[in-house]
């Protein structure tokens, strides 16, 4: 599960997983950019991936709400804090969030370099957070 005005470089791991079978749903956003957390499928969900802070219209994502949501649904959490990190305070812990991925060119360390956060005792399984990292791996190398 992701959201209709997603980075591309998250978009094109998730085309992938759809290529595998995976379905892939796209929340929709209102007139400033924001999803409803609502918006979260009912049923199963294996995966939530948000941007915190959208890069082009600077709104910041409801991603605990969402988050909540997903671990309902039996799901892992990533948030996108490349936009965020070094902007706004991003409490890790708050965001309740799987998976917290950062650029770190966006911080003056050099293209290429970033970070993933893991907290796998917030997971369903090892084995989400393997899938989940699999799928955002490329994002990471970019």
């Amino acid at each position: 599960m992701t959201w209709a005005v997603e980075h591309p470089a998250t978009l094109q791991p998730l085309a992938r997983l759809a290529e595998r079978g995976w379905l892939v749903h796209h929340l929709s956003v209102d007139a400033a950019g924001r999803i409803n957390p609502n918006g979260v499928p009912k049923g199963s969900v294996g995966l939530g991936t948000l941007i915190l802070a959208q890069n082009e219209v600077g709104t910041i994502q409801p991603v605990s709400a969402v988050a909540e949501r997903v671990h309902a649904a039996g799901g892992v959490m990533h948030a996108d804090g490349a936009q965020a990190v070094g902007k706004v305070p991003v409490a890790v812990d708050e965001l309740a969030v799987d998976l917290l991925s950062v650029a770190g060119h966006k911080l003056y360390a050099p293209k290429g370099v970033g970070a993933l956060r893991l907290s796998i005792g917030r997971a369903t399984t090892e084995s989400d957070v393997h899938t989940a990292v699999d799928a955002l791996a490329e994002t990471a190398a970019r």
